[in-house]
Protein backbone atom coordinates (compact mmCIF):
# COMPACT_ATOMS: atom_id res chain seq x y z
CA UNK A 1 0.00 0.00 0.00
CA UNK A 2 1.25 3.46 -0.88
CA UNK A 3 1.66 5.90 2.03
CA UNK A 4 2.20 9.61 1.51
CA UNK A 5 4.22 11.42 4.18
CA UNK A 6 5.94 14.74 4.70
CA UNK A 7 9.43 15.29 6.12
CA UNK A 8 9.79 18.51 8.17
CA UNK A 9 11.97 19.97 10.89
CA UNK A 10 11.52 22.54 13.62
CA UNK A 11 14.64 24.03 15.20
CA UNK A 12 16.64 20.95 14.21
CA UNK A 13 14.12 18.33 15.42
CA UNK A 14 13.23 16.36 12.30
CA UNK A 15 9.96 14.59 11.74
CA UNK A 16 8.14 12.23 9.45
CA UNK A 17 4.51 13.36 9.37
CA UNK A 18 1.66 11.13 8.23
CA UNK A 19 -1.65 12.78 7.42
CA UNK A 20 -4.39 10.27 8.27
CA UNK A 21 -7.10 12.87 7.74
CA UNK A 22 -6.81 12.76 3.94
CA UNK A 23 -5.62 9.17 3.53
CA UNK A 24 -6.23 5.83 5.20
CA UNK A 25 -3.49 3.70 6.69
CA UNK A 26 -3.50 1.24 9.58
CA UNK A 27 -0.76 2.18 12.03
CA UNK A 28 -2.00 0.05 14.93
CA UNK A 29 -1.32 -3.62 15.50
CA UNK A 30 1.51 -5.87 16.61
CA UNK A 31 3.93 -4.79 13.88
CA UNK A 32 3.41 -1.02 14.36
CA UNK A 33 6.43 -0.54 16.65
CA UNK A 34 8.74 -2.41 14.27
CA UNK A 35 7.39 -0.44 11.31
CA UNK A 36 8.06 2.87 13.12
CA UNK A 37 11.57 1.71 14.08
CA UNK A 38 12.29 0.76 10.46
CA UNK A 39 11.07 4.13 9.17
CA UNK A 40 13.06 5.95 11.87
CA UNK A 41 16.38 4.28 11.02
CA UNK A 42 18.64 6.97 9.54
CA UNK A 43 20.64 4.47 7.47
CA UNK A 44 18.01 2.15 6.02
CA UNK A 45 14.76 4.06 6.55
CA UNK A 46 13.47 7.60 6.27
CA UNK A 47 15.16 8.71 9.48
CA UNK A 48 13.63 11.05 12.05
CA UNK A 49 13.60 12.10 15.67
CA UNK A 50 9.86 11.50 15.83
CA UNK A 51 6.97 10.26 13.75
CA UNK A 52 3.97 12.61 13.93
CA UNK A 53 0.54 11.29 13.03
CA UNK A 54 -2.33 13.65 12.25
CA UNK A 55 -5.83 12.20 12.67
CA UNK A 56 -9.40 13.39 13.07
CA UNK A 57 -10.08 14.29 16.71
CA UNK A 58 -11.82 11.93 19.12
CA UNK A 59 -12.94 14.89 21.25
CA UNK A 60 -15.40 17.47 19.90
CA UNK A 61 -13.55 20.56 21.17
CA UNK A 62 -10.36 19.67 19.25
CA UNK A 63 -9.63 20.39 15.60
CA UNK A 64 -7.27 17.44 15.10
CA UNK A 65 -5.65 14.60 17.01
CA UNK A 66 -1.85 14.68 16.98
CA UNK A 67 0.14 11.59 18.02
CA UNK A 68 3.89 11.50 18.61
CA UNK A 69 6.13 8.44 18.37
CA UNK A 70 9.86 8.37 19.07
CA UNK A 71 12.12 6.60 16.59
CA UNK A 72 12.16 3.56 18.93
CA UNK A 73 8.39 3.18 18.35
CA UNK A 74 7.27 4.40 21.78
CA UNK A 75 4.40 6.89 21.92
CA UNK A 76 5.06 10.09 23.89
CA UNK A 77 2.83 12.85 25.20
CA UNK A 78 3.95 16.09 23.55
CA UNK A 79 6.42 17.80 21.28
CA UNK A 80 6.29 21.56 20.83
CA UNK A 81 8.50 21.65 17.72
CA UNK A 82 6.40 18.88 16.23
CA UNK A 83 3.18 20.79 16.98
CA UNK A 84 4.53 23.78 15.04
CA UNK A 85 5.29 21.55 12.05
CA UNK A 86 1.89 19.85 12.22
CA UNK A 87 0.09 23.21 12.36
CA UNK A 88 2.05 24.38 9.29
CA UNK A 89 1.29 21.14 7.46
CA UNK A 90 -2.43 21.56 8.23
CA UNK A 91 -2.32 25.03 6.68
CA UNK A 92 -0.10 24.03 3.72
CA UNK A 93 -2.31 21.03 2.86
CA UNK A 94 -5.53 23.07 3.22
CA UNK A 95 -6.88 20.82 5.96
CA UNK A 96 -8.04 23.93 7.85
CA UNK A 97 -7.89 27.67 7.22
CA UNK A 98 -8.29 28.50 10.92
CA UNK A 99 -5.40 30.54 12.30
CA UNK A 100 -5.84 29.06 15.79
CA UNK A 101 -6.07 25.30 16.29
CA UNK A 102 -6.58 22.89 19.19
CA UNK A 103 -4.51 19.73 18.81
CA UNK A 104 -5.52 16.79 20.99
CA UNK A 105 -2.47 14.89 22.31
CA UNK A 106 -1.78 12.10 24.77
CA UNK A 107 -0.46 14.79 27.14
CA UNK A 108 -3.46 17.13 26.78
CA UNK A 109 -4.46 19.88 24.39
CA UNK A 110 -1.93 21.99 22.54
CA UNK A 111 -3.06 25.35 21.16
CA UNK A 112 -1.35 26.69 18.04
CA UNK A 113 -1.67 30.00 16.25
CA UNK A 114 -0.31 31.04 12.85
CA UNK A 115 1.71 34.24 13.22
CA UNK A 116 2.94 34.45 9.62
CA UNK A 117 3.61 32.27 6.56
CA UNK A 118 6.34 30.25 8.30
CA UNK A 119 5.75 31.20 11.94
CA UNK A 120 3.57 29.18 14.32
CA UNK A 121 3.16 29.92 18.02
CA UNK A 122 2.49 26.97 20.35
CA UNK A 123 0.94 27.16 23.80
CA UNK A 124 1.87 23.98 25.67
CA UNK A 125 0.20 24.90 28.94
CA UNK A 126 1.73 25.80 32.26
CA UNK A 127 4.96 23.96 33.10
CA UNK A 128 4.78 22.01 36.34
CA UNK A 129 8.17 22.29 38.08
CA UNK A 130 9.04 19.90 40.87
CA UNK A 131 9.26 21.36 44.35
CA UNK A 132 12.91 20.41 44.72
CA UNK A 133 15.94 20.52 42.52
CA UNK A 134 17.92 17.32 42.17
CA UNK A 135 21.65 16.68 41.95
CA UNK A 136 22.80 14.73 38.90
CA UNK A 137 26.36 13.91 37.92
CA UNK A 138 28.12 14.07 34.55
CA UNK A 139 31.81 13.15 34.29
CA UNK A 140 32.35 13.64 38.02
CA UNK A 141 30.68 17.09 38.14
CA UNK A 142 27.43 17.68 40.01
CA UNK A 143 24.63 19.64 38.34
CA UNK A 144 21.53 21.00 40.02
CA UNK A 145 18.53 20.20 37.81
CA UNK A 146 14.92 21.30 38.20
CA UNK A 147 12.58 18.58 36.89
CA UNK A 148 9.69 20.12 34.92
CA UNK A 149 6.76 18.53 33.11
CA UNK A 150 4.93 20.07 30.17
CA UNK A 151 3.33 16.78 29.28
CA UNK A 152 6.69 15.09 28.90
CA UNK A 153 9.78 15.17 31.15
CA UNK A 154 12.18 18.10 31.06
CA UNK A 155 15.09 19.12 33.23
CA UNK A 156 16.22 22.73 33.58
CA UNK A 157 19.69 23.88 34.62
CA UNK A 158 20.08 27.49 35.71
CA UNK A 159 23.39 28.86 34.45
CA UNK A 160 25.18 32.22 34.52
CA UNK A 161 25.78 32.27 30.76
CA UNK A 162 23.65 30.06 28.50
CA UNK A 163 25.79 30.83 25.45
CA UNK A 164 28.88 29.43 27.21
CA UNK A 165 27.18 26.32 28.64
CA UNK A 166 28.18 22.88 27.32
CA UNK A 167 24.66 22.26 26.05
CA UNK A 168 25.59 19.39 23.72
CA UNK A 169 27.78 17.49 26.19
CA UNK A 170 26.01 18.04 29.50
CA UNK A 171 22.54 18.16 27.97
CA UNK A 172 22.98 14.89 26.09
CA UNK A 173 24.31 13.11 29.19
CA UNK A 174 21.54 14.38 31.47
CA UNK A 175 18.83 13.54 28.91
CA UNK A 176 19.53 9.83 29.46
CA UNK A 177 20.27 9.94 33.19
CA UNK A 178 18.54 7.10 35.09
CA UNK A 179 16.57 9.75 37.04
CA UNK A 180 14.57 10.20 33.81
CA UNK A 181 13.62 6.58 32.94
CA UNK A 182 11.91 7.64 29.71
CA UNK A 183 14.56 10.22 28.83
CA UNK A 184 14.11 13.98 29.10
CA UNK A 185 14.54 17.22 27.24
CA UNK A 186 17.24 19.25 28.97
CA UNK A 187 17.15 23.05 28.90
CA UNK A 188 19.61 25.68 30.06
CA UNK A 189 18.17 28.84 31.60
CA UNK A 190 20.00 32.12 32.12
CA UNK A 191 18.07 34.65 34.20
CA UNK A 192 18.68 38.03 32.57
CA UNK A 193 16.56 40.07 34.98
CA UNK A 194 13.31 39.80 36.99
CA UNK A 195 11.25 40.64 33.90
Amino acid sequence: MRLNFTKMHGLGNDFMIIDLVSQEFELEGPDAVERIRAWGDRHTGIGFDQLLVLQPPSQTHADFRYRIFNADGGEVEQCGNGARCVAKLIRDHNLSRKSALVLQTLGGDIHTRHMGPDLVEVMLGTPLPADDRIQLQVNGHNYEVTPVSIGNPHGVLFVDDASAADVAGIGAALAVDPFFPEGANIGFCEVVDRN
